[in-house]
Formats: C-alpha cells, structure tokens, sequence
C-alpha cells in the first residue's frame, strides 16, 4: 500500500471515529430526556416528557450536522429505527485502553517494556560482593547470548550466580514456548519477564523497582489533557490505563475532581455493579487500571498470576463492561487503543469471550512520514502488524471479526488540507512540532467532532488545555529544562527539538507548583471577569498546586496571599475576601470585548518581564514565555477563556445534597453541557411559555438560545452578577450582556433584534455574595398572580447553587411541582434584594415590580 492510501485511511478512519465520539456524547446526554418503560406495565411514566414526540432523531438532527459528507460513505452500523423504537437505551459504549505507548509518546524517558526490563534488571544486585547485576549476568541485556553457555572466566565466586542464570534461563526457554501460542515471535512480554525475577526477588522489591521506575504524575501533555476532557463531557464513557505511571490520572483528577468519577485499582475501591450501572447504563465515567498503579504499591500487578489474583468484583466488572448486555440488548462496543499492542493474553481473552460482534476497533499506531520505497515497506509491515494482531485474536470467530480501523497518529500534522475542516477552528493555536504526535492528533479528533455539531449545541471547547500544553507541555519547554549550566549554546541547539524529556528536576519541584498556582490564578482571573476569592480558590486547584508547592518549597515560603499581592489584586471594600484587578481608567470604557483582554495582557507582560529578584515565575517559565510566538499564543487562549461559559459542569450522582427537595431521582441530575443545553431547547419548544425567569452569572446561557427567542411572545427576566465599576448603569449592563449574545453569531438582523431586545429582556444585577441561588424557570405565566403563588404554572427549571466565583456547578432539571415552589421562593427572594439594591430607581424597577405584584400589562 502506498504511502499516500495509508494518510487517506487514517483521516478517513479518524473522522469515523469523531463521528462516533459525537454520537456518544449526544446518546449519554439525551437518554434521560425520554420516558422510561414501568418494568410491570411497559407503560411510559408520565412524569417523564417527551421532545418531538419522542423521535430522538429529530433533536439528532438539531443538535448534529449530517457528518456521513466527508466520510467516504461509511455510515453508523446501528439501524436508526432501532435507536428510536426506545430511546431510553444507550446503543453503544465508547471504551478506550490506554498502552505504555502513550507515555512513551509524551516523554521518552519513561521506558517502553523492552527498556523498563532492561532498567529493572541493571538495579537488580544478584552478588553484593561482586556488585554483579541480572544486567551483568544476562550478556549486558541480551540474553540469548548467554543461553546454554557459561559464563566466561569462571570461577568459585561465580558458582553461585552460575546456577542463578542456568535457572532464569530455563524459565525464559519455557516461557518463549508457551509464548509461541499466542505470537508468531514468542517473544516475552513484559509481565512475563517480570514473573521471571519473581523467581530470584521478593515481590515488594519488584514492585519497589517498578515505583522507581514509573514514577511520573506533574507534568501536563496535550493528549492527556484531552483524553481527560473527552471522559469528562462523555465523548468517553471508559478508560482502561495499563500503565503504572500517573500522568493520566492527574489530567483526570485536575479536569473531573472528586466524586465525578470511578475510579478502580483494587478491590477496596470495587463496587456492587448496581451502584455503578442505572437503568442499564453508567451514571459517570469509569477509570480503571487493572494493573494498579505506582503511588500505592501494593496494587500493582505484574504477572499472569496477579492479574489472575485480580478482586473478584474487578474481574467481573471487566466481563460485564465489554459484555455490555442491557437487558435484551446487547450494545455495540466502539474499543479505542492507543499505545497499546493488544498483546496481553488475559485481556485479550475477555475481549474474546465478551465483546459484542458488531463492534469496532479504533486502534492507533505510531509510523513516522514516509517518503521512500523502504520506509513505505516498513509502513507496511507495521499496518499489516498491528491489523494482524487484532485478526489473530479473533480467529476461531472468523465471520464475526469487529471491524478494524487503523490510525497511524504521525499522518496529521502535516496533512491537515486533506482534513477538509472548516476555516473555524482552534487548530492554529495549538496544533504545531511543539507537541507530540498524539497530541497533535487527538488535537485534530477533537476539532473534527466539535464541527459535526450545530453552532448552539457546540461541546465545551478545550481552550484551557491548549493553554497548559502551550505553557508546560510542549517539546520547546522541555528543552529548556534539560539545559546543563555548562552546555554551550552550539551544544543548546543541537539537542533536537521534537525530543520529549521528563525533567523530573523541574516537574517534581516547588518551582513548577508555584508556577502552576499562578497560572491557575490568571486563569480564574479570566474567567471570573478579573475577579477572585480566596478561599474558592484554595478549595480547587491553585489550592491543589499550592499545598504541593508548600510541602515541597524549602525555606520561607510565600503564601498565597502574597501571591496574590504580587500580581496586582486588589480587595473589594463591599465583598469580603474577593480580590479585583485594578483597573486601568483608560480601559473602564472599552468595549466589553476588550475590557479583560488587555488587563491579562498587562498582567502576563508584567509577570514574564520582571527581571528582579522577586519574580513571580520561574526562570525557566520566564524563558519560555519570552519567546513571542509561544506569549502570543498564550495571550490568545487567555482571550479565548475570558469569553467562554465560566461554569463548568461537576456533576455528582452520589451527592445527596438534591435529596433534600420534595421529589427527586438521580435521572434529574444534568451531567453534560449539552444536556444543560437540551433541557433550554424543551423548555422554548413548548408553546405554553410565556416567561423566562433566569439568575445567572452573565446571561451566557440564554445569549445561545436567543435566536430561538427572538420574536416570541415570552418576556425575559435576567439577575445577574455585578460587573466591577458599572453594576447599576443599565445601558453598560445590556452592551455586556448584546456583545455576548452578538459573539454567538446567532442574529440574521441585528437592529431588528435589538428592539425586539429593550421591549422584552429586562436586565437587573446583584452584588456576588447576594447572587448564589442559581435557576432558570420557564413558566405559562398568569400575569394576573403573584409570581410567588405560581407554581403550578411552571412548566420544567433548571436549578443549582453557585457559591462566589466557583466555577463547579452541579445542575438538576425539576418537573415536579413539588419543587417549584421552593425555586419560586428562592427568585422573589433575590427580586426584594435587587429591589433595596436599586433604591429609589422607581421607573428602573416597574418590570420588576408588575411581576413580583401580578399585574403586567398583556
């Protein structure tokens, strides 16, 4: 196969894949929009609504473009019509398997099998007296050279390890035989070799080895920090990570936080299927690792009798997730591997026994561009390699083989014409050889599948992890970091480029946690509209980084305060514990637009370019960030953020803080963006709503469905959170809340909108620490009725508290009227405090006063 079908099968592959990334999220979304079966009477409960009479195709259709274009006709195996005959199963299961290949790819440092082998065995002392290692004793590494011969010079001193290396060897022999069942090359894999030492070490050496080997979690990459944005919004229901290392769990604990998520590396952590699976399906993303994992050493497993060893809850859950059995319905399974050969016999084998026969493998392989005949041969054999292994396995079901779809990650970079993606994207700003290939690639996935969406329904972008990659997890910084004092500067630029090096110097120091709280300040700076607080602050992240910095720093140590006085914040005289960005006069009549834009730009400048002995960041951050393509860069993804949502769905099925309302059910929580989204596109499709009632940071919910809006016979009520300096200028407040609506491109005719805006949106705000009660209420209102005695002219809500300038938000849908009447309560109680709020604005508060009294003018 030439070099240029392999590009053209991988692009065409990775699109397939995106397309099946999109219909995950959407599927995981929508199911508890629809109603549920009564298992006795199969009857739907009513309780429950429907949208468009239960089609779920044609909110399908709203939500995702028609993504076959592009594609070369390849379409989704499962027939729609069964998708729609019931809609409250969720027809597939998106897994992905993580290999020791993936943290190879992002630091070359952290050894592939062969190597970590190699490195175990050169710290394996056989003879102290002789200081003689199973390295020393197996012909430096290579072993056949030492099978069926004796070791050279023999002597009495060497009787003893004589007899050591004829064992290992009989043991290896053995293995490679049975090793020949299962690969044409009887080659041993690393759990294997591992079962080996068993034979000659304790094991809690060898796992002590194993720690000092894998040792790695501070140090961000790009596919990490996607692969974990992707399992957090349900592009990814399931991870499976073999790797000891920790890396990926640190994007994952840093992006979903506690209690967003399973996660399972020993049986303590193992429980009953039931409170992991509802209705069939999982509530949240499950993380496991089979093979455990370095900070608890006890857990890792490696050899075939650990894994054998594994809880049985573990070894079941395993069965049951690729099974994917669903009452009558057995799911398709879409098995997405990356950095991982499939050459394990034990797990190959449940793949074997359990995974359903309509589905595929997505499987990722690494080949560097080609461009003559024996690199496009080596091509070659390596597709037809890695097709072969996934074939093999299946061999004894040969009609019933998934489908194989082969990516080769190191095709995209410089092949991005052939992508065909629209001029929108975010590609230029973080695609470049400063990352690596799978970064890069799964970079491109992410842009792919966010294009198959409508521009309202678009999934949360992952401007935030293009920033951390831009700043610590490129090739560039790396460099920076493995720099000896004495290199010369012809030396400097020798050391390529594109090599990956985890410098555990820098990413295990005080100095990278300090340079990472301040970065994680500026960035809730940006979100918050330059604003902070403290202890918000120190209960997410920056207090994450900062206690590491704290435990790691050695002498006086900054607090965090003065970390904050040193970029500049100042405090808010009316809300204690807030601090702000002091505000240039000259931009406090700037666009909205511009506004933050160039107080950050300010802010990063002053921080990167202070050369004093009290800098704020590292000298090696300072470097970096002094290159003006990699500052240009960062300032825009700053830019990029300050426009965004500011809040970030944290849901928590287990919580039980929505058990305190009349009615609730766990079917209630909103666990995605585009569900939030969704339950607005229900309330406006129902005729009956007269009235939106919303409390919100910055109206930027309502600015995406304005265009739904526009023209209809429905008044919106909007409270929103104070801006610093123009809390109580109406026409600064509705420039605010038009240039976020105008960024959502959704009007056709501007000027129209505009009247149709000041006749129907009436605007108010609160201070932050009176504006925690968070809701949007969607009502067939009677203008004749205190809004307070109207509960049963709620149609559905959307309620969650929202402490300060938290980000994490944990949003429920209630249809219950049970319920309603506390939301009701909760808003006439913020419309009294906007009421003592504006004073004696009588005319400012007419709208405000006719709702709260019932007397609006039909």
């Amino acid at each position: 196969m030439e070099e240029a079908d392999y590009k053209k099968q991988s692009i065409s592959n990775l699109k397939l894949l995106a397309k099946e990334l999109a219909y995950n999220y959407f599927d995981a979304s929508s199911i508890d929009l629809y109603p549920k079966c009564d298992n006795e009477s199969n009857e739907k409960k009513e309780s429950e609504y429907r949208i468009n009479e239960g089609k779920i195709s044609d909110l399908k259709k709203d939500v995702i473009k028609d993504f076959v274009e592009g594609i070369e006709g390849k379409s989704l195996e499962i027939n729609e019509e069964s998708r729609i005959s019931d809609s409250s199963i969720k027809y597939s299961r998106n897994i992905l398997v993580i290999g020791a290949g993936c943290s190879y790819n992002a630091f070359e440092n952290i050894p592939l099998a062969d190597k970590a082998i190699e490195e175990i065995h050169k710290r394996t002392v056989v003879d102290k007296s002789n200081n003689l290692t199973f390295f020393d004793l197996l012909g430096n590494g290579l072993l056949e050279k030492t099978e069926g011969k004796k070791l050279p010079n023999k002597e009495d001193k060497y009787q003893i390890v004589d007899g050591v290396i004829e064992k290992y060897n009989a043991e290896y022999r053995k293995q490679k035989l049975i090793r020949k069942d299962y690969t044409d090359s009887g080659k041993l894999d690393f759990e294997t070799s591992l079962s080996l030492l068993t034979n000659f070490l304790p094991v809690s050496k060898i796992r002590a080895l194993i720690k000092d080997t894998y040792d790695y979690r501070y140090s961000p990459t790009l596919f990490y920090e996607i692969v974990a944005h992707l399992f957090k919004h349900r592009f990814i229901d399931i991870i499976i990570n073999f790797n000891f290392d920790e890396l990926l769990d640190q994007a994952i604990e840093d992006e979903i936080g506690d209690g967003g998520f399973d996660k399972i590396i020993s049986d303590g952590d193992c429980k009953p299927l039931d409170q992991l699976f509802l209705e069939g399906r999982l509530r949240q993303p499950l993380y496991i690792k089979p093979h455990g994992t370095v900070s608890h050493k006890s857990t890792l497993r490696f050899t075939k009798d650990h894994y054998h060893e594994l809880p049985l809850d573990m070894r079941e859950f395993l069965e049951e997730i690729f099974a994917a059995v669903d009452g009558d319905i057995k799911k398709k399974i879409n098995l997405i591997t990356v950095g991982f050969k499939m050459e394990s016999i034990e797990f190959n084998e449940i793949l074997k026994k359990n995974l359903p026969l309509n589905s595929q493998i997505f499987s990722f392989y690494y080949e560097k561009e080609v461009g003559v005949s024996k690199a496009e041969k080596e091509v070659d054999d390596k597709y037809e390699y890695n097709k072969g292994i996934i074939i093999n396995l299946f061999k004894d079901k040969v009609s019933h083989t998934p489908k194989i779809y082969l990516i080769g990650h190191e095709f995209f970079l410089k092949n991005l014409n052939e992508i065909n993606l629209s001029e929108n994207n975010n590609l230029n700003i973080g695609l470049d050889v400063t990352k690596t290939s799978l970064g890069n690639t799964f970079h491109v996935l992410f842009e792919i599948l966010s294009s198959y969406f409508t521009h309202k329904y678009k999934p949360r972008q992952i401007y935030k992890h293009l920033l951390i990659a831009e700043i610590f997890g490129n090739t560039k910084f790396w460099k920076n970091l493995q720099v000896p004092e004495n290199m010369t500067k012809e030396e400097v630029l020798e050391i390529p480029l594109g090599k990956s090096y985890y410098s555990k110097d820098y990413f295990t120091s005080s100095k990278y946690f300090k340079d990472r709280v301040l970065v994680e300040i500026l960035i809730n700076l940006a979100v918050n509209q330059g604003k902070v607080n403290l202890s918000i602050l120190m209960s997410g992240l920056v207090g994450n980084y900062y206690s590491l910095y704290y435990e790691k720093h050695k002498g006086d140590k900054l607090t965090l305060m003065k970390l904050i006085e040193r970029i500049g914040l100042k405090d808010n005289e009316d809300s204690l514990g807030y601090k702000y960005l002091e505000i240039p006069q000259e931009t406090k009549e700037a666009k909205p637009s511009e506004f933050l834009n160039k107080v950050i730009t300010e802010v990063i400048t002053r921080l990167v370019d202070n050369d004093k002995a009290e800098c704020y960041f590292s000298d090696e951050f300072r470097k970096h960030l002094k290159d003006g393509n990699t500052r240009e860069k960062v300032i825009t993804l700053f830019e990029k953020i300050h426009r965004a949502n500011n809040s970030k769905i944290h849901s928590q099925f287990r919580n039980p803080i929505y058990h305190m309302f009349q009615k609730y059910k766990i079917t209630d929580l909103v666990s995605t963006d585009l569900l939030n989204d969704l339950h607005f596109t229900v309330g406006l499709q129902d005729k009956r709503i007269n009235t939106i009632c919303v409390i919100a940071d910055y109206g930027y919910q309502v600015s995406k469905f304005l265009k739904d809006i526009i023209g209809k016979n429905i008044d919106v009520y909007l409270i929103l959170q104070e801006k610093e300096g123009v809390e109580k200028n109406i026409s600064i407040l509705r420039k605010l809340v038009l240039e976020s609506f105008k960024s959502n491109n959704q009007f056709l005719v501007y000027d129209k909108a505009l009247l149709w805006f000041d006749e129907r949106i009436h605007i108010f705000s609160l201070p932050i620490n009176d504006h925690n009660y968070h809701m949007t209420l969607f009502l067939e209102l009677d203008t004749n009725e205190p809004l307070i005695k109207q509960k049963d002219n709620v149609i559905q809500a959307i309620y969650y508290y929202k402490w300060g300038l938290s980000k994490r938000i944990n949003p429920i849908r209630m249809v219950e009227k049970e319920n309603f009447e506390y939301l009701l309560n909760r808003f006439v109680e913020h419309l009294e405090k906007v009421k003592q709020y504006y004073g004696d604005n009588k005319k400012r508060l007419e709208p405000l006063e006719s709702l709260i009294n019932g007397n609006l003018i039909n």
